[in-house]
């Protein structure tokens, strides 16, 4: 099976104790869908939870496909972020797709459509995020908490 994990973001206003607890639950979150069959993860590695799912899934041995909204997606990031996100790059085992070369107003929806398209499911941390437009019968909302 074949998912994607995507935020609605706002898990960037969160305190320093909730974004810990929202590591843990992502570790967690990432072990029992392999359980249920994961093999392989597609993510834009944003910050916060698809970067942070990215990394546990590839601890995990699940195979991880970055679909990089455009290419200098991190390059305003701060040095912890940009970091994970390099990180990210070297560990995977497959390439990394970027879905333009520079940003454009729908640069994260034309990542969105590839991952989309390429998964079973798709796992929106929040309640609302734009790629439920794209495959509304592929999408499950999981609550932050």
């Amino acid at each position: 099976m074949i998912c994607t994990i995507v935020s609605t973001g706002e898990e960037k206003d969160f305190n320093e104790q909730e974004m810990e607890e929202m590591k843990k639950r992502i570790s967690c979150f990432i072990f029992e869908i392999q359980k249920q069959g994961v093999k392989e993860l597609y993510t834009n590695c944003e910050r916060g939870i698809p970067m942070w799912a990215a990394l546990v899934a590839i601890l995990a041995g699940i195979k991880v496909h970055l679909i990089i909204p455009y290419e200098e997606q991190a390059a305003d990031w701060n040095e912890e972020d940009r970091n994970y996100y390099y990180i990210a790059h070297e560990r995977i085992e497959s390439t990394v797709t970027f879905a333009s070369k520079r940003y454009y107003d729908g640069c994260y929806a034309a990542a969105d459509k590839i991952m989309a398209e390429h998964s079973d499911r798709i796992i929106v941390f929040g309640e609302a995020y734009p790629i439920s437009v794209i495959a509304k019968e592929k999408t499950e909302f999981v609550p932050f908490f």
